[in-house]
């Protein structure tokens, strides 16, 4: 039982680095590229590139998508939570307490994913908020 919570958690990570490694990959960017842009960052005149810096993401902004990433590792756990729970109900062969405990392992999990919506709806209206504010 606890290797499998262990399995999950650690799917969960695996899930939550993937996502945000996938903007990186999704790039196209080489090593070199990076480097380059590196060195456009810190003035360097540099044959046929401009020198123009992209405006860095707001705080707001990065928390909101740091807090999504999280929530959306959080939830694939509870998923495979709700799988267990499921696996334990049908498996029970008519023990009452291997039914009661799967079902209470699928009621907990869905209650927490029931959580991580509200907490994405929360976060949401907080970041728009944040980014809707101007300083004057």
């Amino acid at each position: 039982m606890k290797s499998f919570i262990y399995y999950l958690l650690v799917c969960s990570v695996v899930l939550t680095a993937l996502a945000f490694a996938t903007p990186t990959f999704a790039a196209g960017l080489s090593l070199g590229d990076k480097i380059w842009d590196n060195l456009v960052d810190l003035g360097q005149d540099m044959p046929n590139q401009s020198n123009s810096v992209e405006p860095a993401e707001s705080f707001p902004l990065l928390l909101g998508k740091f807090i999504r990433t999280v929530l959306a590792g959080i939830t694939i756990g509870l998923a495979g939570l709700v799988f267990y729970g499921g696996y334990l109900y049908a498996t029970s062969r008519g023990d009452k307490k291997q039914a009661e405990k799967g079902r209470d392992w699928i009621t907990n999990a869905v209650l927490g994913v029931i959580v991580c919506f509200a907490v994405y709806v929360i976060t949401e209206a907080a970041v728009s908020a944040f980014t809707s504010l101007s300083v004057q």
